[in-house]
């Protein structure tokens, strides 16, 4: 049985530890609150423009990660924006190809002077060197550099019109010819085009009138090429589904087992399907592309709808008709 100094000793145990334990809880409640009080607000994108017309390019780079770090930072930012704001700054440090990776990274922005100004960049970028744009169609050009925003105005006139000398006669080529080729090597450099066009003139009236009636072109090119196309499986699933005598023939002619088979694909027609499955990848990749610049140039991309629907079908078909055997 305790004696009543033992139960008093035991009392104030208790009571030291109770004191202990509610100085530590106090301990790290204050040091929570004084990590979150420590921790700095996000940035508004206002205070990262003042970051950036105050030339601290660096620390600017660092708070547009915080942002994009943001759980959920898609449905809070506009990241795209803050792509091309990163892309500047990488610039303005002359990190050329750390630039290209970040403004790629907005071309696909649901904003189309967004993406025309990363698609535009990105070109520029891509054909400087040391960030200096030398002029392909004027060989007497002296080289423009690119980091100052004022003389990059200049090498972004003069990309687009080396683009344009090389785009005018490709377009009245694409437009005569009956093959699909031409307007596939094309239409991604008509979305580089508009981009250019956009960024030094306001706006794609110079060009955007060819796109319109190549796209009409293309689409019944393309229309053309399925048909032709869709008739030829037909025939070589016909054909493989026919029924054939077959048997096991011995050494000396006699057969066992006779019985109907399938004939199946032939050699020739196996490699046949193999050129249409590469050729028809193709043509609903240009199919998707010519949809994406009649998106970029503010043309009915609605029209491409069906040639997206049936090359894919078509392609399929194909596909099907390789795998039975």
């Amino acid at each position: 049985m305790d004696t009543p100094n033992q139960n008093n000793h035991s009392l104030c145990r208790y009571a030291r530890g109770r004191r202990a334990a509610c100085l530590c809880m106090l301990i790290v409640m204050m040091t929570g609150a004084s990590a979150l009080a420590q921790t700095p607000a996000l940035p508004t994108v206002p205070q990262l423009e003042e970051m950036m017309a105050a030339k601290e390019y660096r620390l600017c780079l660092q708070q547009i990660a915080r942002l994009l770090r943001v759980a959920g930072a898609a449905e809070k930012y506009d990241v795209p924006a803050l792509h091309l704001m990163r892309g500047e700054c990488l610039l303005q440090l002359e990190d050329r190809q750390s630039a290209i990776v970040v403004y790629r990274m907005a071309e696909n922005s649901e904003n189309v002077d967004q993406a025309a100004e990363a698609q535009a960049m990105d070109l520029l970028l891509t054909r400087c060197e040391n960030l200096m744009y030398k002029s392909a169609a004027d060989p007497n050009a002296a080289p423009v550099g690119v980091v100052d925003p004022e003389s990059r105005k200049t090498a972004l006139k003069q990309l687009r019109e080396d683009q344009l000398i090389v785009l005018r006669p490709a377009i009245n080529k694409a437009m005569a010819d009956n093959s699909l080729k031409p307007t596939i090597t094309l239409l991604p450099r008509l979305i580089e085009l508009r981009a250019l066009e956009l960024i030094t003139q306001g706006d794609d009236a110079q060009v955007g009138s060819s796109v319109g009636p190549l796209g009409e072109h293309a689409r019944g090119l393309i229309t053309a090429e399925l048909d032709r196309i869709d008739q030829r499986l037909g025939q070589i699933q016909t054909l493989a589904n026919q029924q054939i005598s077959g048997g096991v023939v011995g050494r000396r002619g006699r057969t066992w087992g006779g019985y109907d088979e399938r004939r199946g694909l032939t050699s020739t027609e196996r490699n046949e399907l193999r050129d249409f499955v590469t050729y028809l990848t193709d043509v609903r990749k240009v199919s998707l592309e010519g949809q994406k610049v009649a998106r970029f140039w503010k043309g009915k991309p609605d029209a491409w709808a069906p040639q997206i629907e049936r090359s894919t079908a078509t392609l399929r078909k194909a596909q099907d008709i390789l795998a039975t055997e």
